[in-house]
């Protein structure tokens, strides 16, 4: 297959890191599994999220020009490098479903609950694989519409909600001990935080001159104070009993928003930014899902890939997940595939590449 051009910028692509860790997340609190401790989970679970991150950007420096696919059988070796990147694809396919899932339950809960799902995730898939055609540069620039307002909603939403909030639901701390807290930490690291994994395949499009890791870890502590915000937001405003059984915790909170008549109904603005946070996130998965199997199967383009694997994801996810039940239980039992996945397969890889000479 012909290499991809650089065309994405350091900046481009730390704006695609903070969509990626709050496109979606923003919108639920998978943390509430450690109940009142659940901040401590999102800190845990966003200090663990560190490991990945920092050695995908290791391996890109190593095997600059080669995406997670590539490098994989230089450091495997062909046969195994390939079966364990049919395996990540496949994970990463599964989270794509899930993205798309998470969009159709906003969309019934919030917009327009009588639609039918199938025409949500068609309509959803359908724009999507317009979108692709376009490249990794429109997902980019995208994904900068994207990021300044969810930054601002979510920094602003404390102070907008500052009535209703109640630190009192915080205490006592570590009362439960620190398995829930474990648990927590372990669903949160799989959504999001090791899903980042996934960008290793998008790398190697960045125009990057010099050393950004700043830049990138940067934008991944914001990515996470924001979602520590949510989190301490959820429990201290509904309390950890009532977030455990809430599906859109966020957005109930930005119902309470209202100021006389100057502000209210600011959830409709939230709506529009969360979709499109969805919208740049399943874009970036989709991208690396078409980029990475055209490498696995050695094809000449990725663009024939584009259409087959939407209507996969359209059929597939309309099987995996026939009613909210089966998609709440399939996101709680994921984290075993995901983060063994998504969190040591890189580990697996930097060791390996220890014993490998860079390539020139």
């Amino acid at each position: 297959m012909k290499k991809e051009i650089q065309v994405i910028s350091p900046r481009q692509f730390a704006f695609i890191l903070i969509s990626f860790l709050t496109g979606s997340a923003s919108l639920f609190i998978p943390e509430s599994w450690a109940g009142r401790d659940a901040w401590i989970s999102t800190i845990l679970a966003a200090t663990l999220g560190l490991i990945p991150l920092l050695l995908i950007l290791q391996l890109n420096k190593k095997f600059k020009g080669l995406t997670i696919i590539e490098y994989s059988e230089i450091c495997l070796g062909k046969v195994l490098g390939k079966i364990f990147s049919g395996f990540f694809l496949l994970n990463a396919f599964i989270i794509a479903t899930l993205v798309v899932e998470d969009l159709v339950l906003l969309f019934n809960i919030a917009i327009i609950p009588a639609t039918p799902e199938i025409i949500l995730r068609s309509g959803l898939v359908l724009l999507v694989i317009y979108a692709l055609y376009s490249g990794i540069e429109a997902i980019a620039r995208l994904t900068e519409l994207y990021v300044f307002p969810i930054i601002f909603l979510l920094l602003i939403l404390p102070f907008l909600t500052l009535q209703d909030i109640d630190f009192s639901y915080l205490q006592p701390i570590l009362a439960d001990g620190v398995k829930p807290i474990i648990a927590g930490s372990l669903v949160a690291l799989n959504f999001p935080f090791t899903q980042i994994t996934f960008l290793a395949i998008i790398l190697p499009a960045v125009n990057d001159k010099r050393d950004s890791t700043p830049l990138y870890l940067l934008s991944y502590f914001i990515g996470s104070v924001l979602l520590l915000t949510r989190t301490i937001l959820g429990v201290t405003i509904f309390s950890a009993e009532v977030i455990g059984k809430m599906l859109l915790p966020t957005y109930q909170i930005f119902r309470l928003v209202n100021i006389g008549e100057f502000l209210n109904r600011v959830e409709a603005f939230f709506i529009f930014v969360w979709i499109l946070g969805f919208f740049t996130t399943l874009l970036a998965i989709y991208y690396a899902l078409i980029l990475g199997f055209s490498q696995l199967l050695g094809l000449k383009e990725k663009e024939p890939l584009i259409i087959p694997i939407g209507f996969l994801i359209i059929f597939l996810s309309k099987l995996m997940f026939p009613s909210v039940s089966y998609f709440v239980y399939f996101a709680i039992t994921l984290p075993i595939i995901n983060i063994s996945l998504n969190f040591f397969y890189p580990i697996l890889l930097f060791f390996s590449s220890l014993f490998k000479k860079t390539p020139s």
